[in-house]
């Protein structure tokens, strides 16, 4: 299970939540989602939303995280860098399996470059 991100040009990628979470915690924690919309953009039907000029911004930012973002790596719920190679999936799941990979930060810039902006479903 995971989200939709609906882009105003039609388009639409889905993503799993073990990628999404990081993903809008690296930018909430670098001022590129305010507060509330980042709680929005984690929350199934709470209208998460970014403009044309947001997407952009997230797309330009992401081009710097991984410019120096080897691609064997992923960036964890808070931030650490970590290889994407996890422990087969055992209960109680942990914020340690929540990790955003290069392979997919990469396909996300793209799409919010060319997005027009985007909402969160």
């Amino acid at each position: 299970m995971g989200v939709i991100l609906f882009a105003v040009n039609g388009s639409d990628v889905q993503v799993n939540w073990w990628n999404w979470r990081p993903t809008v915690g690296l930018l909430h924690r670098n001022g590129l989602l305010a507060d509330e919309q980042a709680a929005r953009c984690v929350s199934n039907g709470a209208d998460g939303k970014l403009s044309e000029a947001e997407a952009v911004a997230v797309a330009d930012f992401l081009d710097e995280v991984l410019g120096n973002l080897p691609a064997d790596t992923a960036l964890g719920l808070d931030g650490s860098r970590r290889t994407t190679i996890r422990e087969p999936l055992t209960m109680p799941v942990t914020d340690e399996w929540y990790q955003a990979s290069s392979e997919w930060l990469r396909q996300f810039a793209v799409f919010c470059r060319g997005s027009g902006g985007f909402r969160v479903s």
